[in-house]
């Protein structure tokens, strides 16, 4: 998108003119690669990861996908399957989803006190 900018000095005016990128283009953004977080420079970084790696990541978010999470959890396995609006996931129990949430700001819900079924993320749209 082309910007023209006016900036008034005095009695003069100044004409810049400059290109603006869109926020998502530019930042870092975290994907889902096979239930592999993994970084990447931009959107388009990921797409052009997919088509030459023939790979499925999945935009999760802008920004980094690390981040130390202040709580460590259990290994009591109380499994749960989980859904945040696109996929399911697996979680080994209640506290190592909410930790996946807070490391990588997702949304997974519990809808089931069982593993999912291996087929649950196939033709969900």
């Amino acid at each position: 998108m082309l910007v023209q900018f006016v900036l008034f000095l005095g009695l003069g005016c100044l004409v810049v003119q400059g290109t603006v990128t869109p926020d998502l283009m530019v930042r870092n953004v975290c994907a889902d690669c096979n239930d592999q977080m993994r970084d990447f420079a931009s959107v388009e970084a990921m797409h052009e990861f997919n088509s030459h790696h023939d790979a499925y990541c999945d935009f999760q978010h802008s920004g980094s996908c690390s981040k130390v999470v202040p709580f460590f959890c259990t290994r009591q396995y109380e499994p749960r399957c989980a859904w945040n609006g696109r996929k399911f996931r697996n979680f080994s129990n209640d506290c190592e989803l909410r930790k996946f949430n807070y490391q990588y700001y997702d949304r997974y819900f519990a809808v089931s006190n069982c593993l999912c079924h291996p087929d649950a993320n196939r033709n969900l749209f």
